[in-house]
């Protein structure tokens, strides 16, 4: 199921990717928007492979929340759909410099942008090397 999952995903942002889109630079004003998170890898060093961890670390109430990223620099994400308990809706602010985006104080590294699928990455605190990598589609 874990490498269905991951396949959909990556067929996704291939798909996507394939589209032809002559100016999608990556930019404030072009990642303005709503997003969903659809999937979560994370690879232990610089030489692992990535391991689909979608459905170990996103429970189930939390696969259909949406980020929106606001003109303004303003970020809500929205427990939508099947709602958690307790809920769990909060604002926040975002910032991008280059391919660095900061969400609520978080640097994340954009690897991968084409207006409709965002692909972020960000180290892991706890131990160096770690890397979580996380694709959000735009709704």
């Amino acid at each position: 199921m874990k490498k269905m999952l991951l396949s959909a995903t990556l067929f996704l942002i291939i798909t996507a990717g394939c589209k032809k889109n002559d100016n999608c630079d990556l930019s404030h004003d072009k990642l303005v928007g709503t997003y969903k998170l659809t999937g979560l890898t994370y690879r232990a060093n610089g030489s692992a492979t990535a391991s689909d961890v979608f459905n170990l670390y996103v429970p189930p109430c939390e696969r259909d929340d949406l980020y929106t990223f606001n003109a303004n620099g303003t970020a809500v994400y929205t427990d939508a759909g099947t709602v958690c308990v307790p809920s769990s809706n909060f604002n926040a602010t975002w910032s991008l410099s280059g391919n660095v985006l900061t969400f609520d104080g978080d640097n994340y590294t954009v690897a991968s942008f084409d207006c409709s699928a965002m692909v972020v990455t960000i180290n892991d605190p706890t131990t160096p090397g770690d890397v979580y990598t996380f694709t959000y589609v735009r709704q």
